[in-house]
């Protein structure tokens, strides 16, 4: 992925938003705003620091992903 896209880590800036709504606990323009404007703004600022996206594995992430929504919700 080129260094000066514009969404250099799009997962992560999906996650960081979607991470920020569940945090506010609310859809709100202002927070579906500040969500927007944060998981464009780290990704950028972070982007020297981070390695290049890897090939994400489906089946093992929906496993991993399984087992701590399981774990979250029997502690």
């Amino acid at each position: 992925m080129k260094s000066n896209s514009w969404l250099p880590h799009p997962w992560l800036a999906g996650m960081l938003a979607c991470t920020w709504l569940l945090l506010q606990r609310s859809i709100e323009p202002v927070h579906l705003l500040s969500a927007a404007l944060i998981a464009l703004a780290l990704p950028r600022l972070l982007h020297a620091f981070l390695p290049a996206s890897a090939h994400i594995h489906i089946v093992p992430a929906l496993v991993l992903t399984r087992r701590v929504l399981w774990d979250i919700i029997v502690s």
